[in-house]
């Protein structure tokens, strides 16, 4: 194999083996904020078990009493954790709604008897205990123990519709439009050009490579000929 040959193979390769792996959504915990009628909600899907100090094996098997304690713990990391500001203004949150203890023990001995140390999210509802009024701006912040969160604000807006009327409700954020990209005209041709994916890349190479071992081949059966 020529030396242009072996470059090709190494290059694919590397290519091939650089290709990022595709996120996955559905794995990463989420936390939705309602605010309605001055009340504000959070309501968390997470993996509880990324905010507890023990394994789903310890959990499984721990005692009544360690099993309350394991669940004061994580209670306290979501209440600490998770953090929302209305208008700068941080805004206490309580947990109103959570899973059983036991349910906690059902999923740690679920995921002790498949192998698992995480993996599964349950929901968890918080909600504040002042009233909001005339809020401009909601932020959360969430312990980085949970990694990477997904987070939205819905407004519900309610309406008694008779028969025959119509609802109708006003857009609180209609969404931005997408700003056209403007090129300089100095700027080089290229410049405004979307980067290459890799897997483009990798077809390219896999194609150049192709046509690298059927010019081989071609001077193989000339040189015998």
């Amino acid at each position: 194999m020529t030396r242009a040959l072996a470059v090709c193979v190494c290059a694919l390769a590397l290519a091939l083996t650089s290709l990022p792996v595709g996120a996955h959504p559905l794995d990463e915990a989420t936390a939705r904020i309602s605010l309605r009628d001055q009340h504000v909600e959070v309501i968390v899907e997470c993996d509880l078990f990324a905010l507890v100090d023990a394994t789903p094996t310890e959990i499984a098997t721990a005692s009544p009493e360690a099993l309350h304690r394991h669940m004061a713990s994580l209670r306290r990391a979501l209440e600490e954790g998770v953090v929302l500001r209305v208008d700068g203004r941080a805004l206490p949150l309580v947990i109103t709604g959570m899973l059983p203890v036991e349910e906690l023990r059902a999923m740690a001995a679920a995921l002790s008897a498949a192998g698992e140390s995480h993996g599964a999210r349950a929901r968890v509802r918080l909600e504040a205990q002042r009233a909001v009024t005339d809020a401009r701006t909601v932020s959360l912040a969430m312990t980085p123990a949970l990694g990477a969160v997904v987070a939205s604000l819905v407004q519900p807006t309610t309406r008694y519709v008779t028969p025959g009327r119509t609802a109708t409700f006003e857009v609180l954020a209609p969404p931005a439009a997408v700003p056209a990209v403007h090129r300089s005209p100095t700027a080089p041709v290229g410049a405004s050009r979307a980067p290459v994916s890799p897997f483009a890349l990798a077809l390219s190479l896999a194609l150049a490579l192709s046509l690298a071992l059927v010019a081989h081949r071609a001077r193989l059966r000339w040189s015998h000929a």
